[in-house]
């Protein structure tokens, strides 16, 4: 006797199991449309293309053909891992005959690369370089120091900083207390510049840590 049993449907059409009772062993794998598994063995399904599982032909390879095929995929004679092989060999090939890095990028996004594709292959900090942008930062700070002024008695408080005269001097206080500097404000000079365009407008003269910028991936 034969025991049925549909694996995936898509639309009316199905994959169905087909195993020997006695055995319990797979005899093969059918595409088959309309199936229904209440008829009796010979009239459950119609139109079948058939899968058998025989000689070198495993159960497992003769589900995935007819599973294949029950989705209308073709599958390669060529393996994924095969291709993916020979994918980094040609890659490996076409880095040596372009001229630089800007090229070799150009080349690969014209093929539409993704970064994923692209982080695949070891080649994304190439073709997708990271990006930069200048910052225009305002920095603020408050210092505190405490000096004794002399007042006339009858002088109201509020008043004591009309009898303070060359205020430019108390930078030589001794006990002139400084908070760290503060970012106040800030506003975008220039924005997506490669490490290369930074570097060939901007210097430690202009940018506060444009030495840094070998080293930003680090923070």
């Amino acid at each position: 006797m034969k025991k049925c049993t549909e694996l995936l449907k898509n639309g009316n059409k199905s994959l169905v199991e087909i195993r020997e009772t006695d055995t319990d062993k797979v005899e093969k794998y059918v595409v088959c449309q309309d199936f229904d598994n209440s008829k009796a063995y010979g009239s459950k399904w119609n139109m079948g293309s058939y899968f058998d599982v025989w000689g070198n032909n495993s159960a497992e390879d003769m589900m995935r053909s007819a599973a294949l095929y029950l989705y209308g995929i073709n599958e390669s004679k060529i393996s994924f891992e095969r291709l993916t092989d020979l994918a980094k060999v040609f890659m490996a090939e076409l880095r040596g005959y372009v001229d630089d890095d800007e090229e070799f990028a150009d080349v690969l996004k014209s093929a539409n690369i993704t970064e994923d594709e692209a982080e695949f292959f070891n080649v994304k900090n190439i073709v997708f370089p990271k990006l930069y942008k200048v910052i225009n930062a305002t920095l603020k700070r408050e210092q505190y120091v405490t000096i004794q002024v002399v007042v006339p008695n009858d002088a109201d408080e509020w008043s004591t900083d009309d009898y303070i005269e060359n205020k430019e001097y108390i930078e030589d206080a001794e006990d002139i207390e400084s908070e760290d500097w503060e970012l106040d404000d800030y506003g975008v000079e220039e924005d997506g510049l490669t490490k290369e365009e930074f570097k060939s407008r901007y210097s430690a003269n202009t940018v506060w840590n444009a030495d840094d910028i070998d080293n930003l991936d680090e923070y």
